[in-house]
């Protein structure tokens, strides 16, 4: 009932996925037809680089896509995981080298270039250089220097060659709110990787330790305060999203309101 507010150049996307009883062409199809803008493309380091130097990836996702994308209309984030949730998607033959390797950075690097290339025709909206690394890098602390030199590079040489694809690295909402890192004195490790890029780039499920969701004040607090953290940045929430089972404390109704309470926060900010 309320007049809305004009979004402005903010995108919205909608994850999608294939089920037994959904294509992946008809997600695609229902999501755009309700107002997504663009789609979330996964590739890892380690599904590009298949023997040293060599990158032969089967399924090659971003030829794929390249060829899909632009005839619907719809821009892509592309995530290129170097680390991921609860992984190395470095190729084997470079986890025993030191990220900030200069040799781990060049492979990285050509990676990194052979999917941009293959993603030609493509309208890119972001570019992650991980996903939640935060959670792997709070439990390799000595990791946390090398891997920092090692974003900062790429990021480096992207605004060389693709000067207007925005970056960023996927981090948690809960890391980017955490009070300090391994080593007294310093920010907490996704604000680390933050600094520095285009883009603050965040995951968004307002649990609790039990996985329980949090009730939706607070949820919807948790949006106030990342948006506090970041004024100098803009804000790409690049998961966001409630349970819809009440064993996990949810449930549809509370899913909606916070989806709904998620588009007041955004008219907000």
């Amino acid at each position: 009932a309320q007049e809305p507010i004009p979004r402005g150049d903010s995108l919205l996307g909608l994850a999608i996925m294939e089920t037994k009883h959904q294509t992946y062409d008809q997600a695609l199809a229902a999501s755009i037809a309700v107002g997504s803008d663009y789609v979330e493309l996964v590739i890892g380091w380690d599904d590009v680089e298949t023997a040293p130097g060599i990158h032969q990836p089967k399924p090659d996702f971003a030829q794929i896509g390249n060829a899909i994308f632009p005839s619907l209309g719809v821009g892509v984030a592309l995530s290129f995981l170097t680390l991921d949730t609860a992984g190395d998607r470095r190729p084997v033959w470079h986890q025993q080298a030191a990220w900030d390797d200069p040799a781990v950075i060049d492979a990285a690097w050509s990676a990194l270039r052979r999917t941009l290339n293959r993603l030609n025709y493509t309208a890119l909206i972001s570019l992650s250089l991980g996903n939640e690394v935060d959670i792997m890098l709070t439990a390799a602390p000595d990791q946390q220097p090398s891997y920092v030199v090692f974003i900062r590079e790429l990021k480096q040489r992207l605004k060389t060659t693709y000067p207007t694809l925005p970056v960023g690295v996927k981090v948690t909402a809960g890391g980017a709110l955490a009070s300090g890192g391994a080593t007294p004195g310093q920010p907490a490790i996704a604000r680390q990787v933050i600094t520095g890029m285009d883009l603050a780039m965040i995951t968004y499920y307002p649990l609790d330790d039990d996985f329980k969701a949090l009730p939706m004040e607070a949820a919807i607090k948790g949006l106030d305060r990342l948006v506090a953290l970041f004024p100098d940045q803009p804000i790409h929430m690049a998961e966001i999203g409630y349970p819809s089972d009440p064993a996990c404390g949810g449930g549809p109704k509370a899913q909606g309101d916070f989806i709904e309470q998620v588009f007041q926060a955004w008219d907000r900010h």
